[in-house]
């Protein structure tokens, strides 16, 4: 059975520096999709870069713990400025019904509005922070996809494990992943591995456990999500991780798709569904 991997790049559209390291890893690196996010203040610059660009296929990054909202302040899920919360308060707020899966979906729509405006055909869906493992949220999101007639892959981030060499923060934050994911079924075909890739010092280390986890492994079909960028000052006014950014950047820019591994095919979302 061949193998075949969706490398992913998560956060097109959280600022210029991570959009230009996209679209960079995209063009000549291992990187073969992106999901895009609605970040109100920096969406004229991301438009610039996604303009022909893959077609116009991407995913849809929904974005409901980063920046303003679109709705502003008449959204239920921000603070008295219009900005969303933090993941934590969001998972807070839902859990004990102060918002509700409908608040969800309205953040959802306005964010597709524009996707569709720019003329972007949606292939995958994932949130920002894995949000959608919330009960209301992943709710909110097949609301959405029912309306929509959006039959897409829906990311499933769970994935067990053991990180080589061993990262605590990874870890912690696998560990959660995993534990929320179990009350979910599951909505793509695409087994997802490589989370321990996020804020890892050595990814090449990281890289070579993936092979040896993909051979070995019965299923046919993974995804890993990457979070390449070019360092700036201005990923912090979003995003609390900054400049391991770029040290995934220089791995996914510095390995080409056909040198990843000769019995591992790198593929898009598109091409994933050619081949079912």
């Amino acid at each position: 059975m061949s193998k075949r991997l969706i490398i992913n790049a998560d956060d097109f559209g959280l600022c210029s520096s991570v959009n230009r390291g996209i679209k960079a890893c995209f063009e000549n690196g291992l990187v073969s999709d992106y999901s895009i996010m609605v970040n109100e203040a920096t969406w004229p610059d991301t438009l610039k870069y996604l303009h022909g660009l893959n077609d116009g296929y991407g995913g849809f990054h929904i974005n409901l713990t980063c920046g303003k909202s679109l709705l502003g302040k008449n959204s239920a899920l921000t603070d008295d400025n219009g900005y969303f919360h933090s993941a934590g308060k969001l998972m807070q707020s839902l859990l004990l019904g102060r918002n509700s899966k409908e608040d969800v979906l309205l953040e959802i729509q306005s964010q597709f509005r524009l996707l569709k405006d720019a003329g972007i055909k949606i292939t995958h869906i994932d949130t920002h922070q894995n949000v959608h493992m919330i009960p209301s949220v992943i709710q909110a999101i097949d609301l959405f996809r029912a309306s929509e007639n959006c039959n897409v892959f829906v990311r499933y981030p769970q994935e067990f494990s053991w990180p080589s060499p061993f990262n605590f923060t990874n870890m912690k934050r696998l560990g959660i992943l995993n534990t929320m994911a179990l009350s979910q079924k599951k909505r793509t075909k695409a087994k997802s591995i490589g989370g321990n890739f996020f804020n890892h010092e050595a990814p090449e280390k990281v890289a070579k456990k993936i092979k040896t986890d993909i051979l070995k492994a019965r299923h046919d079909l993974f995804e890993m999500a990457v979070h390449p960028g070019y360092f700036s000052q201005e990923i912090s006014l979003y995003d609390g991780y900054t400049q391991s950014r770029e040290t995934e950047l220089n791995y996914l820019i510095n390995t080409v798709k056909e040198q990843f591994h000769p019995d591992i095919e790198i593929i898009s979302f598109r091409e994933a569904y050619e081949k079912l």
